[in-house]
């Protein structure tokens, strides 16, 4: 296929047992100007097998297989070998609505760098229609009102370049939303929001995000990331829309799964301080109990804090 309007990349490890449906439901397309990268990226399974027998069964597919780089870097080369107008990213326990490639593609013309849709269940996303370019990389930023990961959208493929990409393999909670970012600011063109549901996500206990916790160690480097994906003379307008309270939050969260307090829960609160120095951020009474006291009174707070939510739940588990 020397010219496509969309290649659909999909990432493929240890999934035998959802693959076959989720190449079905991309086959199944109402639209049909499309090329399927399936990427084995080194999977021990079975799933480079039927990755081969379905490029041999239809002349949309192709595969590429590397060794295990990780879903991040299994993007990047499909990117890297596509030939469509657009990308979409489709993971390979998911599947698509019949209707999915139609939908968001009917809103792509030439002044069109992304398209955005919804996945089956969720709630997050932007105003419908044209979505302002300052609004929605404000959304990606904060992690608020648009959906953390790649799928369920056309993007442009001239958005892709290394940097994109560039994330190291610790992180392994977070990339999707730092890659959301980092396309985000690289866009000038239109971003457009169907409003339409066009994904629909599987529930998989044994995938990244569901087998490591959040940990605080985790946490700061996700955040650092973030910080580094967007110009410094944004910080100010990114602090103010809701960033500073979401790295809060998500530190806390990191902390209801952690044990023991370790030394990196100061060297957080640290970095959190440091934010708030640059950015000339204004303490609500929340952050200033949890930022602003001495650093054993706060640990204290936190520890406390913990315990009763704890408590709360368990007696909601016995009711």
């Amino acid at each position: 296929m020397e010219h496509v309007k969309i290649s659909v990349v999909v990432p493929v490890y240890k999934v035998e047992a959802y693959l076959q449906e989720c190449i079905d439901s991309i086959l199944a397309q109402t639209f049909r100007d499309f090329e399927l990268i399936l990427v084995n990226d080194g999977s021990p399974d079975s799933s480079g097998d039927i990755c081969e027998t379905a490029a041999n069964s239809d002349a949309r597919i192709r595969v590429l297989h590397q060794e295990n780089q990780g879903v991040t870097g299994a993007r990047a080369n499909g990117v890297a070998a596509a030939k469509g107008d657009f990308i979409t990213f489709v993971d390979s326990d998911d599947t698509l609505p019949p209707h999915a490639l139609q939908t968001l593609v009917n809103h792509a013309d030439h002044k069109t760098d992304m398209v955005l849709g919804n996945i089956k269940g969720y709630s997050s996303c932007p105003p419908f229609g044209e979505v302002p370019l300052d609004i929605y990389r404000q959304m990606c930023v904060v992690m608020k009102g648009v959906l953390n990961g790649p799928v369920a959208k056309l993007i442009r493929r001239t958005l892709f370049n290394d940097w994109v990409f560039d994330m190291p393999r610790e992180l392994k909670v977070g990339e999707d939303a730092i890659m959301n970012i980092r396309l985000a600011y690289r866009a000038k063109g239109k971003i457009y929001n169907t409003g339409a549901v066009v994904y629909h996500y599987r529930t998989n206990d044994e995938s990244v995000t569901h087998v490591l916790s959040p940990s605080p160690e985790m946490d700061m480097l996700l955040a650092k990331y973030r910080l580094a994906s967007f110009p410094a003379e944004d910080l100010q307008q990114h602090v103010e829309a809701g960033l500073y309270k979401s790295l809060i939050m998500h530190w806390l969260n990191a902390l209801h799964n952690t044990p023991i307090l370790p030394p990196s829960v100061l060297e957080y609160r640290r970095f959190l301080l440091s934010i708030k120095k640059e950015s000339g951020y204004k303490f609500d009474l929340y952050s200033y109990l949890l930022f602003h006291c001495p650093n054993q009174l706060c640990l204290n707070i936190l520890t406390w804090a913990r315990k009763l939510l704890q408590n709360i739940k368990g007696k909601r588990q016995t009711l």
